[in-house]
């Protein structure tokens, strides 16, 4: 991988390359952005490019360095991301003694911390203080979606990135170019599925979704066996795999599909589907599609919390539809 293996986000290839021409890389970066936006893959990017062998704006991928911190074993990059909810204080203490000596030379290291949002204000303050009196050369990399939720004397230490969310045609060229043919691609650009934590090729995926298209006629229509359907092999193995939201979004994407084909409106893209899809928009309305896409919306956020079921909470989702009740937002909290 490169910088130039993330096209959607050329604004800040340009805005971090030029920082590295011009030897003015900061101490601090906070990337944010939606979720999706390669924050995470950019940062081991540019903690290749700073510290590649070659000194090019781009990493070679070919050094031995670019290789180490590709393959999360360089000893002066590292990625720390949540242990459970929060970024704990036992993270920091091992960070300061994992880079308590000097680096090699002309190295800077790398710490590049994922969801750092999920951090208490006295580990935020620890981890400040280590970072303003470092040994060797560092760079801190704060990586979230909620930058608002950084803690104050953080974020004004760092030089904000915003990454943009890229449109589905431009994500379903980056999932192409990992693997996954047409019209899979184009799907998984419309899902909340990440590169790195995805195993699945083209075939499998378009198996799983046509399962999950019969899976929705059964739903639209009512039908009582579409709870039956839940304990079918194909759907077991995911509940099994924790890929629930591979469902959901599946889901929620055929749905919308189908709503704009009950108007008239295609998509070139989804050809592969049409017959599916304008046999099922006969049969409902935009209306019935948005109920249902909210119930979705609803499950998908649950089965986010790891203390629910997610047996249980499809059972739910498929019983609420089947007696038409009301979306209920406050099973999240919100009045």
């Amino acid at each position: 991988m490169s910088f130039q293996s993330y096209p959607t986000q050329k604004r800040v290839i340009e805005f971090l390359q030029t920082a590295i021409r011009q030897d003015r890389v900061a101490h601090g970066y906070l990337f944010y952005g939606p979720k999706g936006t390669y924050k995470r893959e950019m940062a081991l990017e540019f903690a290749k490019a700073i510290n590649c062998e070659q000194s090019q704006l781009d990493p070679c991928d070919e050094c031995l360095t670019c290789k180490q911190i590709q393959s999360g074993n360089h000893p002066d990059v590292l990625v720390i991301e949540p242990d459970g909810n929060v970024i704990k204080m036992e993270q920091i203490k091992q960070l300061q003694h994992r880079f308590r000596y000097q680096s090699a030379e002309g190295m800077t290291r790398v710490v590049i911390l994922d969801s750092a949002d999920q951090m208490r204000m006295e580990t935020a303050n620890t981890l400040l203080k280590f970072l303003e009196e470092p040994i060797s050369p560092m760079l801190a990399i704060l990586i979230t979606e909620q930058e608002k939720s950084i803690v104050q004397t953080v974020r004004s230490r760092c030089q904000m990135v915003r990454f943009v969310e890229p449109s589905w045609l431009e994500q379903a060229k980056m999932w192409q170019a990992h693997g996954i043919d047409p019209p899979m691609n184009y799907v998984l650009a419309q899902c909340s599925q990440e590169f790195e934590q995805f195993e699945m090729d083209s075939e499998e995926l378009e198996r799983i979704f046509r399962h999950v298209i019969d899976w929705s006629q059964l739903l639209v229509s009512k039908q009582s066996i579409a709870i039956i359907a839940i304990q079918e092999p194909w759907f077991q193995e995911l509940i099994q795999k924790k890929q629930v939201t591979l469902i959901l979004d599946f889901l929620m994407i055929w749905l919308r599909y189908v709503s704009r084909l009950a108007i008239g409106m295609a998509d070139e893209n989804m050809a592969d589907f049409i017959q599916q899809g304008s046999t099922q928009a006969k049969r409902t309305t935009q209306s019935v599609c948005a109920k249902m896409m909210e119930q979705v919306m609803i499950t998908r956020k649950l089965v986010a919390r790891p203390e629910l079921s997610n047996q249980s909470l499809i059972e739910q989702f498929v019983i609420r539809l089947q007696k038409d009740a009301p979306s209920d937002w406050t099973k999240l909290g919100y009045n």
